[in-house]
């Protein structure tokens, strides 16, 4: 059991949870594109947080949010966002260092970076939905979308 689990560290994109043998998840830290939640005691102390999902929100940085960074299993360890994350597509490229995730699966996709140590892969569906400008038609007529 220790006091902290990242100390006077750099961490980009990367994913500090469910860490509970340690009083607090960073101390004395920068963080940048990170997921700190569901730390034992305390998340961070002492951290400059940018473009991070954390709790309570950062007295120092930019870009953080405090929405449930809505993770896969984070019980079981599946640290990865469900397509609803809050962090997908919230992060700031200028914080990437590396042109994959932890998973090996390309950093960015759809432009903005995620927050945390994966990437969502998922692709959006988007559904069009038209009606014709002429909806009385008869037999022999043409409506136009």
């Amino acid at each position: 059991t220790g006091y902290a689990v990242v100390d006077n560290c750099t961490l980009n994109n990367c994913t500090v949870s469910r860490n509970n043998n340690a009083v607090v998840g960073l101390l004395g830290s920068m963080a940048n594109n990170c997921v700190i939640y569901y730390n034992s005691e305390e998340n961070y102390s002492g951290t400059t947080s940018n473009y991070c999902c954390t709790v309570p929100l950062p007295a120092s940085g930019i870009g953080n949010f405090t929405n449930d960074p809505v993770l896969i299993n984070q019980t079981a360890g599946d640290f990865h966002l469900q397509t609803n994350s809050p962090c997908i597509n919230t992060g700031n490229n200028a914080y990437v260092t590396t042109s994959t995730d932890l998973d090996g699966n390309p950093r960015i996709v759809n432009g903005t970076v995620d927050i945390g140590a994966y990437e969502s892969q998922s692709v959006p569906i988007f559904a069009i939905v038209a009606q014709p400008a002429n909806q009385q038609t008869t037999i022999g007529q043409t409506s136009s979308f």
